[in-house]
């Protein structure tokens, strides 16, 4: 691992072969970006999915904890954490989330 991160030479299979190989490819998106972005990048990711889950949870945004939570765990066996094409959580760190919230009130129910 390096502060800044580094090339790491990977070969897939891509299912196109029908004999043993030297297979390599990182499919975790955390190992992925640790070694392949560094350690400045891979902190800066923790931090913001740190962020996100404690602004959800504080706005009492239940549905945007649990699918940060998916996410994170889903992350753990592929490389799309990253890839906006597949994630498009992480952009609600922009967002206004008003529209989202409720405020739900019991003693009003007729």
């Amino acid at each position: 691992m390096t502060y800044i991160g580094q090339f790491v030479y990977q070969e897939g299979n891509g299912g196109i072969h029908h004999k043993a190989f030297n297979y390599f490819y990182i499919d975790s998106s955390f190992i992925r970006i640790l070694l392949m972005e560094g350690i400045f990048v891979f902190l800066a990711l923790m931090f913001l999915l740190w962020f996100l889950f404690k602004r959800y949870y504080q706005l009492n945004l239940m549905l945007f904890v649990i699918a940060l939570i998916l996410i994170v765990l889903s992350s753990v066996i592929d490389q799309h954490l990253n890839e906006m094409s597949f994630n498009v959580v992480l952009l609600s760190a922009l967002a206004n989330l008003d529209y989202w919230q409720k405020e739900i009130n019991f003693s009003k129910r007729v």
